[in-house]
């Protein structure tokens, strides 16, 4: 006598593999989706700092540095050009986001014609404390080349 069919144990065995691999699914789904939302966060913030950071070399080429070393606030009033003040959330950024921008110049000691630029900005959202920093240093041409 042969039995057709599947035992009760065999279903839920069946059952338990089917909801293991369902699961693991939808969690490598929402870790792709958030990792997507980072990255975009990251370009936008990359962007924004890639542009200021031009600004800021353009006047260090211009010598419109400030002479002091110091902290300075990232501000640009130019509203054809994207910026970052702090505390704003630009239109598109995820609500909650905060930035606080800033340029640090840092003259060398070795070298007091050498300047260190750095563009620091920190911002916090749902993932915590974030911060994206670029910096360079920067020199007057010589005269005899």
């Amino acid at each position: 006598m042969s039995r057709r069919g599947f035992t009760l144990a065999e279903v839920m065995v069946a059952l338990l593999f089917v909801s293991i691999a369902l699961f693991a699914y939808v969690a490598l789904h929402l870790r792709i989706l958030h990792s997507a939302s980072t990255l975009q966060l990251r370009h936008s913030i990359r962007r924004k700092v890639d542009l200021h950071m031009g600004i800021f070399l353009g006047q260090a080429r211009s010598g419109k540095l400030p002479a002091a070393d110091g902290n300075y606030p990232l501000l640009i009033e130019d509203p054809n050009q994207e910026f970052i003040t702090p505390y704003l959330v630009p239109a598109g950024d995820q609500p909650g986001n905060h930035y606080d921008g800033r340029k640090i110049l840092q003259t060398q000691p070795d070298n007091p014609n050498i300047r260190h630029l750095t563009l620091q900005i920190d911002w916090t959202n749902q993932h915590g404390a974030q911060t994206y920093v670029v910096d360079t240093f920067h020199a007057p041409k010589d005269k005899g080349w």
